[in-house]
């Protein structure tokens, strides 16, 4: 064998560090946690560090940063709680079609009429989460290509759900 074919056989393969990092998890999920606090603090030192405006304007209650936290939480939980669908075609657009007329809306209703309050934000939670749910079903059915292999997006194992 030469150098090179036996350089290269020793090299770990992206599925290998993939598998290491599973096992890693797996093993030690304190350490984990424990990681995962350590970026969150790093991420606070360095906002407060480099970027003091946005802890203030969150202090002072600045409307457009509240609306770019909330609009970041509401579309990282409906991302979430369809994260199943993600093998559907068309579901990442839909996402994103989502997310702009959400932040269309929202900046809209904030220029012409006045910033949402908190209880605004609630009420837009509850009624875009029913429409998300209709949406991206409609959407991703209608839009989606189908994929070559079925995956199945429910509890049942069948394709489509149900």
């Amino acid at each position: 064998m030469t150098r090179e074919k036996l350089e290269h056989a020793q090299r770990p393969s992206v599925t290998d560090i993939k598998m290491s990092i599973k096992k890693l998890i797996t093993a030690y999920p304190m350490l984990f946690g424990a990681l995962i606090g350590l970026v969150i603090f790093g991420a606070i030192i360095v906002i407060e560090t480099w970027f003091p405006w946005i802890g203030k304007a969150w202090e002072r209650h600045n409307k457009l940063v509240q609306s770019a936290w909330f609009t970041a939480g509401f579309f990282g939980v409906w991302v979430s709680r369809y994260w199943r669908w993600r093998r559907r075609g068309f579901f990442w657009a839909s996402m994103c079609i989502f997310l702009l007329v959400h932040t269309l809306g929202v900046l809209y209703y904030a220029t012409q009429i006045h910033p949402l309050a908190l209880r605004e934000w609630i009420a837009l939670l509850t009624v875009e989460s029913f429409v998300v749910v209709f949406y991206m079903d409609w959407s991703t059915r209608r839009f989606g290509h189908p994929s070559r292999h079925r995956h199945s997006d429910g509890a049942s194992g069948k394709p489509g759900g149900a």
